[in-house]
């Protein structure tokens, strides 16, 4: 697949620059430690079953919170590819100040302060990766999570190692908050404070709206996109609760697979972004045919790994079939990711919105109407995944047949 990514895609150009090469290898050995992390974590609080599936709760809700800067995050790079222009002073200033004052109403809403700080943290570093993609210092983009990892696995052990029993809101905050300041030094350059950063201007706040007008349905495409996947949770916490550690496992280590994906997508939209106007459709239905191939036999290598890890982790039932199941539809979404920037690019996103909708409408109605009716978890995320692959192949089918190249 890597070797199809650097050859193919644009026409007659200058093929891929071993600067993106290095960074796929680069974002698959540092997030290794998440695989760590995803493997260590649940034995290390294998006691502690409701702890870990909170953690994992509240860490998945977190991720979410960057998209309520409304998409300003990736109409930076819009901007910065379609028209030349770099706005990232003006995305840092306001989107710092929006993501202060949100977090903090976030905290009073749910009751939950200590949740501030990550949902700050999070959305400093969305903010910030941007720029550093765009100057393509891949190391520091891929090193936050990486990082969170770390220190995830160094305190789950301490608690384990002198039975602290610790609370999931003290793992999230020390986690977060020491995963940020590790990765903000190194990343200092980017942040700016002076005495005016309060004081917003008008140009300036004209030119964040333009920031979220140029993307704003396609990221909240993305945003119900991801809520679709956390309400799965969702409806395993409420109408399943004996399952929710196992689920939570499951889906650690469905991400597995997606890291391994979505290092192509996290590129190919940078890299389609600058060549949007030179794809050959030809080269790019080869690549999807390599993809699709290299990930139905990284499915089965997973489905194999799953099995021979099964008997480390007796505590969670029925893990194999809920993990693959977990695994199937979310993993060939994002395939998908590595061709949807050009449907992005062609202002789709209006049209992918109201498809993700009606998807997440439909999904969520239909499954909680079984889960009232106590019908098998194993239903309900079948049905979970085949409308997420429904909407991959919309997307595809957008690629492939509604675009003019």
């Amino acid at each position: 697949m890597l070797i199809k990514l650097k050859s193919l895609i644009v026409s007659g150009k200058k093929q891929i620059s071993s600067d993106y090469v290095k960074a796929i290898f680069l974002r698959y050995l540092l997030y290794a430690f998440g695989v760590i992390d995803s493997l260590i974590v649940p034995i290390l609080l294998k006691n502690q079953p409701d702890t870990y599936s909170n953690i994992e709760y509240l860490k998945n809700a977190i991720y979410l919170f960057p998209n309520i800067l409304l998409g300003s995050y990736s109409g930076y790079t819009y901007i910065k590819y379609n028209k030349g222009v770099d706005l990232f002073n003006v995305l840092f200033k306001i989107g710092f100040i929006s993501s202060f004052f949100l977090a903090i109403i976030t905290g009073i809403i749910i009751n939950n302060y200590v949740i501030i700080f990550p949902l700050l943290f999070i959305n400093l570093y969305t903010i910030i990766e941007q720029r550093l993609k765009v100057d393509k210092k891949f190391s520091l983009a891929f090193m936050f999570k990486p990082l969170l990892a770390i220190f995830s696995i160094l305190i789950a052990f301490l608690n384990y190692k002198f039975t602290l029993a610790i609370h999931y809101n003290f793992f999230i905050l020390l986690t977060f908050s020491l995963a940020f300041f590790s990765w903000s030094i190194p990343s200092r350059q980017y942040f700016f404070f002076d005495s005016s950063f309060f004081k917003i201007k008008r140009i300036e706040l004209l030119k964040y709206l333009l920031l979220i007008k140029k993307i704003f349905t396609g990221v909240l495409a993305s945003l119900v996109l991801g809520v679709l996947i956390f309400s799965e949770r969702y409806i395993v916490e409420k109408f399943y609760p004996g399952y929710l550690a196992t689920y939570s496992f499951a889906f650690n280590l469905s991400q597995i697979i997606v890291v391994l994906i979505s290092a192509f997508s996290y590129l190919s939209n940078i890299y389609l972004g600058e060549k949007i106007n030179n794809i050959d459709k030809n080269k790019l239905k080869s690549q999807l045919k390599v993809s699709t191939i290299g990930y139905l036999a990284l499915f089965i290598f997973f489905s194999i790994t799953v099995v021979l890890i099964r008997p480390l982790y007796g505590h969670f039932d029925n893990l194999i079939v809920i993990t693959l199941l977990v695994t199937i539809g979310k993993g060939y979404y994002y395939i998908t990711g590595i061709f949807s920037p050009i449907a992005v690019y062609k202002d789709y996103n209006t049209k992918m919105l109201i498809t993700i909708t009606s998807i997440f409408i439909c999904n969520v109605s239909i499954t909680f109407i079984l889960g009232m009716q106590a019908v098998p978890l194993i239903t309900i995320l079948i049905i979970d995944s085949l409308f997420i692959l429904s909407y991959a192949f919309y997307v595809l089918d957008i690629v492939f047949r509604r675009i003019s190249y």
